[in-house]
Order: structure tokens, then C-alpha cells, then sequence
């Protein structure tokens, strides 16, 4: 699950978040015309979380590869959980051990290796302080791990900026050490372009000296489209390039318009001129 040197080109994902379900089969065909392999899933676009029996899962995995397409990963996995808290009290981390369960059950229906961690509002620091929350986090996040090992997925936490109303692990060096001191081997950093530059650091410095990290995002400030992108896409094209990294980088983006087809056509144009991506099929 890690980024190798000597790789070859890294594998293309959109999540689906960046289209409507009504155009899926659209939305497809574009993901295979434009060379993407991969799709990042946010489950409760698929089905709610109580209607997600492994029987639909299946059927969602399937339908993906028909296309060609396999499920690179998970996003939004505490969509609509507001009682699992990593940081409250015993009752809130009970319910966010549950929902990881749920979350590990999802993973395995989908084949999907690896679980963006964001959520803002589930890692709140509430009432403790900075040491406290880090001591609290780190043992809680280890007891996740293994809940993440036992389902065959990874946990990839993402710096998360005050700017989404975060406050706890704002900065990509802030998780990178996280993750080091937690030790756990299915609990890893995610880069998030945007994120990393919402926090307040320039991505392609910040990724030069990270010394492990599980998945990429090509996202752009308030998951925007790629018309007129700020981020610094090509600074970190090139050093995802000079590392061989050859994992998933997955566009995350919301849906733009009645159905988020022109969105995602642009979103693919730009990302496969920009990043060395597998190449376009153009079917």
C-alpha cells in the first residue's frame, strides 16, 4: 500500500462523488475513454449504510468492472455519523468503532484497500488539549487499525484544515508524525493537494520529504472543478513522477451542474495532461 520508487505510472480514480447516479453508465464510459481504471467510493452515494447488504455491494463492484473500472477506494466513510467521535467520550468512540466495522464490511464487499480519513466534525478536540487529544487519538487510532487490519482495508488520514472547520491534525507534517507514532501497519497518510495547501504548506516541498503515504487526491479547494485550477497540480505531478509512485490518484470533486458530466470531463482532461496517469483508451 505504499508509493515505490522505479514505479511505473500511477493509476487514475475519480470518486463518485463528481456525478449523479441517474448518468453512472456515462460517467463510466468517460472514466474509461479518458484512461481511468479506478473509482473512489462514497458508500452512501451506492445505497444508505443500513441498505448496503453484500448482495448490493457486489452488484456495485460488478457493474464497475464491467467497465473495466475496480474500486480504488472509500471516501466519506462517516457520512451521516455524527455520534462516532474519535475524540469524545467512551459512547462516541464505541460508535465509531462500530461504524469502522461497517465501514471494514464495505471495504471487503468492494475490494477496496484503503479508507480516506477526513471528517472534521468526527475528530473533534471538544474540551482537551493539544497533548491530551494527540495520547487519546494515538490509542484510539491503533484500536481502529486493527479493526482496518481484520477487514483488509487501511486507514489514510488526510490533514484536514481549519479551514473545514478542523482542529485536530491540520497539517500534513502534523499527520505524517501521527501516523509514525501510531505505528500501526493498516494506518497510513493520505495527500490531498488541496487540504495540504488550505493548511498552509506548498504541496510539492511538503510531499518531497514525506517518507511514506497510501493515496493521492487531485482535489481543489471546496472539492471545486477543474476549469481553473489553484492548486499546484504540476509541481506535485512532477514529484509524484520523480518517486515513482504508481498507486492511486483519485479527482475528488463534488458534482458540478444537473448531472456532473461536463465537470468530470473536464476534471479527466486536465488530470491526464497534467499527471502521468496510465494512458488514455480512448474508446
Amino acid at each position: 500500500h505504499d508509493d515505490r520508487p522505479g514505479g511505473g505510472l500511477m493509476k487514475l480514480g475519480v470518486s463518485n462523488l463528481a456525478w449523479d447516479r441517474s448518468v453512472e453508465d456515462a460517467a463510466f464510459s468517460l472514466l474509461r475513454e479518458y484512461g481511468a481504471s479506478g473509482v473512489e467510493v462514497a458508500p452512501t452515494k451506492i445505497a444508505p449504510w443500513e441498505a448496503l447488504t453484500p448482495d448490493v455491494l457486489e452488484a456495485y463492484r460488478q457493474k464497475c468492472q464491467s467497465y473495466g473500472l475496480e474500486i480504488s477506494s472509500m471516501q466519506a466513510i462517516l457520512f451521516n455519523c455524527p455520534d462516532a467521535q474519535l475524540l469524545g467520550d467512551e459512547a462516541g468512540f464505541a460508535s465509531l468503532c462500530r461504524q469502522m466495522e461497517t465501514v471494514g464490511k464495505v471495504a471487503l464487499g468492494l475490494k477496496a484497500g484503503v479508507a480516506v480519513f477526513g471528517a472534521p466534525n468526527n475528530r473533534s478536540k471538544g474540551t482537551l488539549g493539544d497533548a491530551d487529544a494527540r495520547a487519546l487519538a494515538l490509542s484510539r487510532m491503533r484500536l481502529l487499525g486493527d479493526i482496518a487490519r481484520d477487514h483488509d482495508y487501511v486507514i489514510g488520514i488526510e490533514s484536514v484544515p481549519e479551514y473545514y472547520k478542523c482542529d485536530f491534525l491540520n497539517r500534513i507534517a502534523d499527520v505524517a508524525a501521527f501516523v509514525r507514532e501510531c505505528g500501526h501497519s493498516h494506518v497510513a497518510t493520505h495527500f490531498d493537494i488541496a487540504c495540504v495547501t488550505l493548511g498552509g504548506d506548498a504541496p510539492a516541498p511538503a510531499l518531497e520529504v514525506m517518507d511514506r503515504f497510501v493515496h493521492y487526491h487531485i482535489a481543489e479547494p471546496d472539492l471545486a472543478g477543474f476549469e481553473s485550477p489553484k492548486c499546484d497540480h504540476d509541481g506535485v505531478a512532477s514529484v509524484l513522477s520523480d518517486r515513482g509512485y504508481a498507486a492511486w490518484a483519485v479527482i475528488e470533486m463534488r458534482q458540478a451542474g444537473p448531472d456532473g458530466l461536463e465537470g468530470l470531463k473536464t476534471a479527466l482532461e486536465y488530470a491526464t495532461r497534467t499527471y502521468a496517469v496510465t494512458d488514455p483508451v480512448r474508446l
